[in-house]
């Protein structure tokens, strides 16, 4: 085997031969090439390390967006209030507007929906964050006739949109009591008495004092 030489080191071919001087240099290019294989290798590594980062800190923003909404969903009170949608970790996606429950009374309105737009909401929102074969009825003779039982997918819903619905019945007992109380009535309040020429209370009329010259 030909002794390695270095980069730096000149070869002398007339001192060492031709034979000599140009078997050194395909070992040297063979160094080479293997060194650019390693470099192309590492920056691979490098690459997918960078993405493997990346998608790391996605999930980590898609996860605080998560918590948030899911907070503030969790202190509604008033059913007329707007529901927050919560992102998924596709890119943090979130549901189409026209087809999520704006309030909470709309969500809790599809246990019986009515409508076709209802079941197809329902359909939607059920493939859109995975639940829909823990909502679906199968008591059906095959999974393809299986259909979307409307409780099973709001307490879904409700659990993944952090929506509590006795925030909800308290709120709607409150303004039944105070409903069936009605109005308060005014209290009448004391009037000053008038003199009998009317006009008002009469103001006295102070007397100037006399001063000694």
């Amino acid at each position: 085997m030909p002794p390695r030489l270095r980069l730096s080191q000149p070869v002398n071919c007339r001192d060492k031969g031709v034979g000599l001087c140009q078997g050194g240099t395909r070992y040297r290019i063979g160094n080479l090439e293997t060194d650019v294989h390693e470099l192309k290798a590492d920056f691979g590594e490098m690459k997918t390390t960078m993405g493997e980062m990346q998608g790391t800190i996605g999930e980590m923003q898609v996860t605080m967006r998560q918590i948030g909404a899911r907070g503030r969903n969790s202190k509604l009170k008033n059913p007329i209030s707007r529901i927050r949608p919560i992102p998924i970790f596709i890119q943090g996606q979130e549901p189409d507007p026209a087809r999520f429950p704006q309030y909470a009374n709309q969500l809790y309105n599809l246990r019986k929906p009515q409508q076709k737009r209802d079941y197809q909401m329902l359909a939607y929102l059920s493939k859109f964050y995975d639940i829909w074969q823990d909502a679906a009825n199968t008591s059906h003779s095959s999974e393809e006739e299986a259909q979307i039982d409307p409780e099973r997918a709001v307490e879904l819903l409700e659990e993944i949109l952090g929506l509590e619905e006795d925030n909800f019945i308290a709120f709607r007992a409150r303004a039944q009591h105070f409903a069936n109380q009605g109005p308060p009535i005014a209290e009448k309040r004391d009037r000053p008495q008038t003199s009998s020429s009317g006009g008002g209370p009469q103001l006295r009329r102070r007397t100037p004092t006399k001063t000694n010259p």
